[in-house]
């Protein structure tokens, strides 16, 4: 944990403060004019390891089939964190949310395993490093032992196909399925929040940056929504509404017309679909805002 600690520690001394939606909203409308790297972002991108949540958290860094324990570990109140590596990268504004209220935070999640109940679902381009069904099945077996207050799912929604015929899911089946994956969750003292995909860039934004140092949004941005990399959020919309249940909005803390991969001073991303651990810091507060009155 001492390990974990620090390099939590790391990033956040580098990451600005968690903004306010006020700040949120302006950065986020401002960062379409950003051309060119600031000695900030180029610093970070010299430094890549410390953006992912995988340094700053080790002990979560390459799953959690088993909970991993953040926030309040001492806490007798639970929040869970529940998804494949798009709940993983939310795990800095989440740890901070827990340990603000008081809440220990179990994290569950496995490479590739989006928390959707589909059959015969594949994340592209490789092969699943894990049995994504035990995982699920395990998954929601530990989560009812825990009993949290609640539930908040994130998932990549991108890339995802359906074996064996390789076609996208369509958004009735990606939203069905979800609702299959809330109700199994939910109870009268269970909450359940999804947390809105997030827009993927066309490749690893990082690299385009290194290329193109002066035409950031030119070269390196990408259109929202994107339709080179479709998501299903429509279907994650849909869902919680059928479930009578929280989707939490993320895009307009990342987006505006279009994605730039800085916002302020910091980069949004640390690959193609994944948040950086400082502008997961910096959208603690959005976060927290979004769900206290969930507890």
């Amino acid at each position: 944990m001492a390990v974990a600690a620090a390099a939590s520690a790391a990033a956040a001394a580098s990451a600005p403060a968690p903004g306010t939606a006020a700040q949120v909203k302006a950065a986020v409308a401002a960062s379409g004019k950003i051309t060119r790297l600031s000695p900030q972002v180029v610093a970070e991108i010299q430094n890549q390891g410390a953006l992912t949540t995988k340094q700053a958290y080790p002990i979560a860094g390459n799953s959690c089939v088993t909970p991993c324990v953040f926030g309040d570990s001492k806490s007798l109140k639970a929040i869970v964190l529940f998804g494949d590596s798009h709940a993983q990268m939310w795990l800095p504004a989440a740890d901070r949310f827990a340990s603000k209220f008081g809440y220990k935070l179990d994290v569950l999640w496995a490479p590739s395993c989006p928390p959707v109940n589909l059959s015969g679902l594949k994340v592209l381009p490789g092969p699943a490093l894990y049995n994504c069904s035990t995982f699920f099945a395990n998954a929601v077996t530990s989560i009812k032992k825990i009993a949290p207050v609640l539930v908040i799912l994130a998932e990549r929604t991108f890339q995802t196909v359906s074996e064996p015929s390789g076609k996208p899911f369509s958004a009735a089946q990606w939203a069905g399925g979800l609702e299959k994956t809330i109700n199994l969750l939910k109870t009268a003292s269970t909450n359940i929040a999804l947390l809105e995909d997030t827009v993927a860039f066309n490749g690893n934004p990082l690299d385009c940056l290194v290329v193109y140092p002066t035409q950031v949004q030119k070269k390196c941005s990408v259109p929202n929504p994107n339709p080179s990399e479709a998501g299903q959020q429509a279907a994650e919309r849909q869902a919680t509404v059928a479930t009578h249940t929280t989707f939490v909005q993320t895009i307009p803390w990342l987006c505006a017309k279009t994605c730039s991969p800085i916002v302020g001073s910091t980069l949004v991303h640390y690959d193609q679909g994944h948040l950086s651990v400082p502008y997961s810091i910096f959208l603690s507060g959005v976060f927290a805002a979004a769900l206290k009155s969930h507890l």
